[in-house]
């Protein structure tokens, strides 16, 4: 009996698909084989016959075709059978037309087809934004018919390009919006706009026009607003509206600062309400003349006036002497009566606040805990215990006093202080003693603190998404989240402590539970958790009910990777899907670190195999925003592992002596690693050390319970299913090896390339692959899911803002089948707005190819390429140089007014003494301003360092082919001077050919 895969194809179409077919060889032909797969409907047509044995192999075709023996397949080997039917393209039989396509009808629908202008080339940002706002319109599906694209279309994009485009603030002048606005008025009353095609985009339109029109009258208001202030008599600022006054009390005489000793003098010498301007006295620096005022505090209660003229006149300020009576409201008289006890009363009995400091002392005490302390968080305690509190409050006193501290202050005992605290715990018996005076209580430090991120929002709607999409296919999709956990530490002669805080464990009355008083160690394990999730059936639904598995890995030599992750994700799936399949759907959510990061070429290759080796459809891979692990549902499961590891001290079994030897002369893991590779033994001995360790953990873990369901352990990956499993990626290139995969290696393979290109989409936060559902696709297996279900499955959106509240972003569901990006990732925003718009790597002199003139500034600017140009290249540059006229869009103006008009050409022999030189205009220059100037040229620098040569050294028959002219000119037919040297030949050569736009060719012949 013989098994075969066979399929039939006519040309490039298959019209039956690839099936097994079980058939006898014994008297078979392969016509009987073709008549089983084909019930007899092929009979009339010529049938070539292709066998192969795997996919890997080539087609080979059968002489006899139909009337060849099946006993070849079965000495030979072969398992798969192709049968293609050849089309015949001579019958005589005239093909019905009816069904075939009309040349008419056709050319009538495109004439009915909306089309757009063409797409100019990107130059410049104008160029870009005429570009986009085609694409917003192909998007809309709008267009003109008729030709009218080219004509009508090209002009009204040209006209929203104009009034987009940045426009810079000098020249922008209400006109100028004006005919915008009203260009676009004439454009949108055409016909055309009337059509329900253009009803999405006509609102934009609308709202547009009305902005062009509202910010042209607010020109115009602000420029008349403006003629009226500079024509007025009366000054834009009036003392009645812009000045403040306001009283300022005394300070102590030894609290004085020295700034403010001078003022003081005078301002003592002074009568009451005396007045000076105490501009003299300010600092010139801004920022010391700011903080001059606002901490001003003399001796004696002054009265201040300011009053703030604006523009560059500044602030006028006047102060002067008090009495002293007057620094005190009368409405506040009765406050003095009052003792300090009393008002903290009042205001606990109105406010409920006990937290008011009572006196400076307090105050200091508080403030000065810790610099980096914010709102109500510590980062240290406010004393280490109740001695030292009362040694500070000792201490504090003796500075205040001078130290001396009067009779009349009484310190009291450490335990009076310590029953004025409030009470740790108020339902106990033993807090009735604790008198609360103090708003201080002992508490434990708690590790809480996050650290934040930019991108916690938008990580927040993706896994959002991501739990949506997984209830919207969850009969078809398993969700798993993944994490380590911390590295268990492991004894060598006494045994660690698993790190895991303590609490009080359950042993015999008469035994002591201990572990060494230090974790300094060389071995450890690290415990990976694989979290299958219960998906719920609504979005309310709870996340943190499923299976857990548990490994525990050997640090040293079997580490946590990418491939290592897909490994044991396969064995965990083929325990959870026990005599099962796999759900055709696999989505998994992960931390950040370097092992699951969605960029690493790694990790991408890693979840390539994973998604070959479970034949799912579609598969994606979401991380955490950084430092945001904690989001992870994988991260609950951590506290339940840690009853496991409570009270737990390990060490590993001992080696034989060598294998001991060898262990001591290494420290760090690398070098663990290298000395296994030398000696064998000690790898297989070192693992059998801590095999023990390994099963007491497992045994304690599987004892577990999370959310009413045991843990499981499951068995760690093996370098064989490792390599077994990267063998996957054989499928796209065999020449892929397991050490190298960064995102470098990668592009080095084409075919790896084109497979992410056009299966995967990549994220900064998630990787996707999906099936193409390409019958033609070499490395898609067949549909598993419903070809319904499939053809509406789409790639995890990206979440974008709303279009109600752009706080927040959109629903799942209005987004899910919609093309996005992540254009709206908050670090992506960022470093677009920072980026810059040319690397620095190819701004460097020796990336120079060409030079140019700009038509404005005439300036000569250098074209840059990464690479040398090739011939072709070289004919596009000459030809664009020929069609088009450069600007850098630096136009010159007036270094000391900005005027463009009327500029004054300086003199050459400025030109000859400063590298560079400013323009001037005619009115600058009429009013006494000259040519601003920087970088002298020293003449005699080099002249006088080199040595000189007379033109009689240079070959009076070398001649100059000037392209321009034809014509040859000697050198001294150009300079007639014998007494030039070397290097001046050259300069005015130089200075020559720049005039004559000729300084390229030169420079060439240089």
């Amino acid at each position: 009996m013989l098994y075969l895969l066979v399929h039939v194809n006519e040309g490039p179409k298959t019209v039956i698909s690839e099936r097994v077919v079980s058939i006898e060889s014994t008297n078979k032909r392969f016509y009987d084989l073709f008549d089983a797969i084909t019930l007899g409907k092929y009979e009339d047509r010529e049938v070539h016959v292709f066998i192969r044995r795997e996919k890997s192999e080539s087609w080979r075709e059968v002489d006899n075709r139909l009337n060849g023996d099946l006993k070849m397949l079965e000495v030979l080997g072969f398992l798969q059978v192709k049968f293609c039917l050849i089309v015949d393209t001579n019958s005589d039989t005239p093909a019905p037309t009816q069904n075939q396509p009309n040349a008419f009808n056709i050319l009538m629908k495109n004439a009915g087809k909306p089309l757009l202008p063409k797409c100019q080339t990107e130059y410049n940002n104008c160029d870009k934004l005429h570009n986009e706002i085609i694409e917003i319109f192909r998007a809309q599906k709008v267009g003109w018919t008729g030709g009218l694209h080219d004509t009508i279309g090209t002009k009204f994009v040209n006209r929203l390009t104009d009034a987009l485009c940045h426009h810079r603030k000098n020249p922008l002048s209400h006109q100028k919006l004006d005919q915008l606005s009203k260009s676009l008025e004439l454009s949108i009353s055409q016909p055309w706009a009337c059509d329900d095609l253009w009803s999405q985009v006509m609102p934009a339109v609308f709202s547009l026009i009305e902005i062009l029109r509202k910010y042209s009258e607010y020109l115009v208001a602000t420029n008349n607003s403006m003629n009226n202030l500079h024509h007025s008599d009366k000054s834009a600022r009036s003392p009645e509206n812009n000045s403040v006054m306001y009283r300022i009390s005394a300070c102590g005489c030894n609290s004085l600062n020295e700034n403010y000793i001078q003022l003081d003098n005078i301002l003592f010498e002074k009568q009451f309400y005396e007045y000076i301007d105490i501009q003299p006295y300010l600092p010139n620096d801004v920022i010391k003349r700011y903080r001059f005022i606002k901490d001003l505090q003399l001796t004696f209660p002054i009265g201040v006036y300011r009053y703030h003229q604006g523009n560059y006149l500044g602030t006028i300020n006047y102060v002067w002497r008090i009495p002293e009576i007057e620094a005190f409201d009368d409405e506040h008289e009765t406050l003095k009566a009052l003792s300090p006890a009393i008002l903290r009363m009042l205001y606990f009995d109105f406010t409920g606040d006990a937290s008011v400091t009572s006196n400076a002392i307090s105050r200091d005490n508080l403030l000065s805990v810790d610099e980096r302390r914010h709102e109500t968080v510590l980062y240290m305690p406010l004393a280490i215990s109740v001695r030292d509190l009362h040694e500070i409050i000792i201490e504090r006193l003796s500075i205040i006093h001078n130290n001396t501290l009067p009779s009349d202050i009484y310190i009291p005992s450490e335990e009076w202080i310590r029953l004025q605290f409030c009470p740790t715990n108020a339902t106990t018996t033993r807090s009735i003693y604790n008198t609360g005076r103090f708003n201080v209580k002992f508490k434990v430090q708690s590790q809480l603190l996050r650290k934040n991120s930019d991108d916690a929002h938008y990580c927040a709607a993706l896994f959002r998404y991501l739990r949506e999409f997984c209830i919207q296919y969850h009969q078809w999709t398993c969700l798993i989240s993944a994490d380590d956990k911390h590295k268990i530490p492991i004894g060598e002669d006494i045994a660690v402590s698993t790190g895991v805080r303590n609490r009080r464990s359950m042993v015999a009355q008469d035994s002591i539970l201990a572990a060494a008083d230090h974790d300094f160690t060389k071995l450890s394990l690290t415990p990976s958790v694989t979290f299958f999730i219960s998906i719920p059936n609504d979005i309310s639904g709870s996340f943190y009910d499923g299976q857990v598995f548990v490994s525990y890995k050997d640090t040293i030599f079997e580490p946590s990777s990418a491939i290592r992750h897909s490994a044991e994700f396969l064995n965990a799936l083929n325990i959870q899907y026990e005599h099962q399949i796999f759900p055709p759907i696999l989505c998994l959510y992960t931390d950040g670190g370097p092992d699951h990061r969605c960029t690493y070429g790694s990790v991408q290759i890693a979840l390539i195999c994973l998604f070959f080796r479970g034949n799912f459809d579609f598969l994606v891979a979401l991380r955490t925003a950084p430092n945001h692990s904690w989001t992870n549902p994988a991260e609950r499961v951590m506290s339940t592992l840690n009853l496991g590891l409570q009270g737990v001290a390990l060490k590993r079994d001992q080696m034989s002596s060598e294998s001991e030897t060898l262990f001591d002369m290494v420290n760090t893991l690398d070098d663990i690693r290298k000395k296994a590779q030398e000696y064998s033994d000690l790898e297989f001995e070192l693992k059998e050390s801590i095999a023990g360790v390994q099963n007491l953990l497992k045994n304690r873990t599987e004892r577990l319970l999370f959310k009413s369901k045991k843990l499981k352990c499951h068995i760690l990956a093996t370098e064989e299913e490792i390599a077994e499993l990267f063998e996957s990626i054989f499928n796209i290139d065999s020449t892929l090896k397991i050490e190298e995969t960064t995102q470098a290696q990668i592009r080095r393979h084409p075919a790896l390339v084109e497979f992410i290109k056009t299966h995967c989409r990549v994220r900064a936060y998630s990787f996707q692959i999906k099936k193409c559902n390409n019958p033609a696709c070499l490395y898609c297996k067949p549909i598993r899911l419903p070809l319904n279900e499939f053809h509406n499955l789409s790639f995890l959106p990206d979440p974008i803002p709303s279009q109600d509240n752009t706080d927040h972003y959109a629903t799942f569901q209005n987004v899910y089948g919609t093309e996005t990006t992540e254009e709206y990732r908050p670090t992506y925003m960022q470093s677009q707005a920072n980026a810059e718009p040319i690397p620095k790597s190819i701004l460097i002199v020796a990336k120079i190819r060409g030079y140019i003139n700009c038509k404005d500034c005439g300036k000569r600017r250098c074209v840059y390429s990464d690479k040398s140009l090739t011939c072709k290249e070289q004919e596009d540059y000459q030809q664009a140089m020929d069609l088009y006229s450069y600007s850098c869009g630096n136009y010159p103006i007036c270094y000391y007014c900005g005027e463009r008009e009327d500029l004054v050409t300086s003199s050459q022999s400025l030109k000859e003494r400063f590298k560079q030189i400013y323009p001037l205009c005619e009115g600058c220059q009429e009013n006494g301003k000259e040519f601003y100037t920087k970088g002298e040229i020293k003449t005699n620098g080099r002249a006088s360092k080199r040595r000189k040569h007379g033109l009689s050294y240079v070959k009076q028959t070398i001649e100059l082919v000037r392209p321009n002219e034809g014509e040859n000119v000697t050198l001294k037919q150009l300079f007639g001077n014998s007494n030039l040297s070397l290097y001046e030949l050259f300069d005015a050569l130089e200075e020559r050919y720049q005039e004559e736009n000729d300084y390229y060719e030169f420079m060439n012949w240089k």
